[in-house]
């Protein structure tokens, strides 16, 4: 046997536990958001409506409002993936490959801003557009950049006309 097997063997336990170890905590994570509830279906008549803007992008993570090393693990909301932001008159769709669609009505936005950062993505300055808003009862960010960074000041202002509740700031938490 050459002096490198057991090194090597040592090596491999500890990159197979640790996946392990990565593996068991989100799906604690999991199961610990499960009272979050389902994700709001996209009403049908947007499938033919057009869109009044649309955006493409990366869907970064969505997180706790204000906690963003907290990742919100169900339903594919902590995954990133590529997607487009869809602007209809009563909300907004995220279109997100390999996952459900996101609907957000206007109602349910609490803030629209610019960020540089949400749990792992970190940019330049005001790189990220951040919605703030209410999934079922619970305050949540989601982080989406855009492939056009000059666009993100005027859908910023988009959304923010069309949910006069929104602010442009995180809200106090």
């Amino acid at each position: 046997m050459s002096k490198y097997f057991f090194p090597t063997l040592v090596c491999i336990g500890v990159v197979v536990l640790a996946c392990l170890l990565m593996w068991r905590g989100w799906s604690a994570r999991k199961r610990r958001q499960g009272e979050l509830g389902p994700l709001a279906p996209v009403p049908e008549r947007y499938d033919e409506l057009p869109p009044d803007a649309v955006v493409s992008g990366t869907y970064i993570v969505t997180t706790l409002l204000g906690d963003w090393l907290a990742r919100v693990a169900v339903h594919t909301l902590g995954v990133k993936s590529r997607a487009e932001l869809f602007i209809f008159d009563e909300g907004l769709v995220l279109s997100r490959e390999g996952a459900q669609h996101l609907w957000i009505p206007y109602r349910d936005v609490i803030a629209v801003r610019q960020e540089s950062g949400i749990n792992g993505k970190f940019v330049e300055k005001d790189g990220l557009l951040i919605i703030s808003w209410m999934f079922n009862s619970t305050a949540v960010d989601t982080g989406f950049r855009l492939l056009h960074p000059q666009e993100q000041e005027s859908i910023q202002k988009e959304i923010l006309l069309r949910a006069p509740q929104a602010k442009d700031s995180l809200p106090a938490l």
